[in-house]
């Protein structure tokens, strides 16, 4: 088996909506955001690496659009920086581009350096490909391997249900078109793989036997086995299958077939919520094989017991800006102390550190023999920044346990309870009606 590279760091600047970020990745890493947050541009920044490093770089332009597409700006510098790692060894990428005044580009900076303290660093003017593919010694091809293996996979099921042409190869396509020639190089290949897959696609599809690979003449289509009213297990082609099951099929293929680092777009999408904690432990056993990003907005996935704060980067977007980090100290803290889940936090958009403005949850879970004071100091903080308090309130003060799992108690109590804490809008407004009277 190939060694494991995992990206531990990536740091850009300027690429698409992403004016700055500089984030650490685990395993297993969620990047957690509303729709048009900007999720899927910081796993575009790795995508666009790799098919860089695979192809050449006017391809990667040409496939966005060009570098106005790419660039913030449409007409500055953006640069991409990698770190990866295998055991206690690392490498580091750096790439920096600029525009021309005749729509091209040209490559400002290009730097690596191993883990032996040895590095290159190359600037020019002059020269608009990369020179790393065609840097000589193991290092280096350990370096480019990895770069160059990421795969950002987002499955289009209408894709799947069609046949598939030899030539799209037999390694998972971003959309997954090509999941025929994939399924069968697994049976005749690595048969322990392909029926992992199929276990995992039993559990979240009911009455699914399996999934095979139906060859017509040069081309291939994929042929499920379900079991029906009547016990028997029949054939079906993907022109049959739900959205949901094509689509899983095409995320277990991305987390299992492979051990290069895979970001997957919302695994979630075309799923029944209650699929999510099956969805999960997929996710977490691809994590063992391979490096996984994942891009979510599902609450019911956030759901499932067990995720880390470690495990998840908040993403928003703030004036067309996507700002992606760490949860602040609210959102860490709510977690740690068990008062939130992962998916009520989706739901009150809870922000990366360094971002303070909060909705108010719709749903506040608190976990049987926490402390009030605790849960109510995170509350009472919560709703602080929402309502512009100027500070954090350190004091606390007590709600009702009843209160805090019904939403349409929550504000009255809140109200009612923080009248004595001192620099509320609620003590002001109501020192105010105590003078006017």
């Amino acid at each position: 088996m190939a060694p494991r590279f995992d990206i531990t760091r990536v740091r850009l600047r300027n690429y698409k909506s992403i004016e700055s970020c500089d984030v650490e990745l685990g395993p297993l890493t969620l990047l957690v955001g509303p729709n048009g947050s900007g999720k899927s541009n910081f796993l575009d920044a790795l995508q666009f690496v790799a098919d860089a490093l695979n192809t050449n770089l006017e391809n990667a332009f040409r496939e966005r659009g060009g570098f106005g597409s790419v660039s913030r700006f449409g007409d500055r510098e953006f640069e991409i920086e990698i770190t990866v790692g295998s055991g206690d060894a690392s490498w580091d990428y750096g790439l920096g581009l600029s525009p021309l005044r005749d729509g091209g580009h040209r490559v400002a900076s290009e730097s690596w350096h191993f883990p032996d303290g040895e590095g290159v660093r190359l600037e020019s003017d002059l020269h608009s490909r990369l020179w790393l593919p065609n840097a000589d010694g193991d290092a280096s091809d350990l370096l480019l391997e990895a770069l160059s293996g990421f795969r950002s996979v987002s499955p289009i099921p209408e894709q799947m249900r069609d046949i598939s042409r030899p030539d799209l190869g037999d390694r998972l396509l971003r959309d997954a078109s090509n999941a025929p020639n994939v399924i069968a190089r697994l049976t005749a290949d690595d048969p322990a793989t392909k029926r992992l897959i199929e276990e995992y696609l039993t559990l979240v599809v009911d009455g699914m036997v399996g999934v095979e690979s139906r060859q017509i003449s040069s081309w291939r289509a994929l042929l499920f086995k379900q079991e029906t009213e009547d016990g028997q297990a029949r054939e079906f082609d993907a022109l049959s299958m739900s959205d949901g099951t094509l689509h899983a099929l095409g995320v277990l293929i991305a987390l299992f077939d492979g051990t290069e680092t895979v970001g997957i777009e919302e695994p979630e999408s075309g799923l029944h919520p209650a699929a999510a904690a099956v969805l999960m432990d997929a996710l977490r056993d691809g994590a063992h094989r391979r490096q996984v990003l994942v891009t979510t907005h599902s609450p019911d996935l956030l759901d499932v017991p067990g995720l880390d704060a470690s495990e998840v980067l908040a993403v928003r977007s703030v004036r067309g800006r996507t700002v992606i980090g760490r949860l602040n100290a609210a959102g860490s803290c709510a977690l740690k102390e068990s008062l939130y889940t992962p998916g009520a936090l989706i739901r009150t958009k809870l922000s990366p550190a360094g971002e303070r403005r909060m909705s108010l949850p719709t749903v506040v879970p608190v976990v049987e023999g926490h402390s009030e004071t605790t849960a109510v100091r995170v509350l009472l903080n919560r709703i602080g920044w929402e309502l512009g308090w100027p500070h954090r309130v350190a004091q606390p003060f007590r709600v009702p346990r009843t209160a805090l799992a019904d939403p349409a108690k929550l504000s009255d109590a809140v109200a009612v309870a923080s009248r004595n804490v001192p620099g509320t809008p609620t003590t002001r407004s109501s020192d105010a009606g105590r003078r006017s009277n």
